[in-house]
């Protein structure tokens, strides 16, 4: 990640309609662009779908345009590292942009977030690096198997 990294964890809704906890990580290098790492072993979206990576990439797709208010702009399916994974772009009333990285490892869903203000600040280059700067790494921690990096956005 470019600056400053925080942490929190968000809700996932689950099968009983109830939330559980997700971690993510976050940055803001400038005022026109985010990055975050969503990640979860096990959660409510892999349940449901009986970890069957199509429906869970197709749930967890659906999910994240839903609460961020976004309508789907384009979507390819990919592999990464050998995991069944999505890329996906959503746009929302108001411009913003979200370019959305799903992977599946058949044990945790990572969800790799790369967010613009409007279609002018995005840069794809910088997209593309956010994605490629992710790795998989072997590890059993709470953390991240890999810390992203983004690019830094001069001032």
């Amino acid at each position: 990640m470019p600056a400053d990294i925080k942490q929190i964890q968000i809700p996932a809704y689950n099968e009983h309609g109830g939330a559980e906890q997700v971690d993510l990580i976050y940055s803001n290098p400038g005022a026109d662009i985010s990055y975050s790492v969503a990640w979860a072993d096990n959660p409510p979206v892999v349940r449901v779908n009986s970890q069957v990576s199509d429906r869970v990439l197709d749930m967890a797709r659906d999910d994240a345009l839903a609460r961020t208010q976004t309508n789907l702009i384009s979507e390819s399916r990919i592999n990464h590292e050998g995991f069944p994974a999505r890329d996906f772009v959503g746009r929302n009333v108001g411009g913003g942009i979200m370019d959305i990285r799903l992977i599946y490892t058949g044990q945790r869903l990572y969800m790799l977030i790369a967010a613009f203000p409007s279609a002018n600040a995005r840069r794809e280059q910088d997209v593309v690096r956010f994605y490629n700067s992710f790795k998989m790494l072997a590890s059993s921690s709470s953390i991240p198997q890999t810390i992203p990096t983004a690019p830094s956005r001069p001032n």
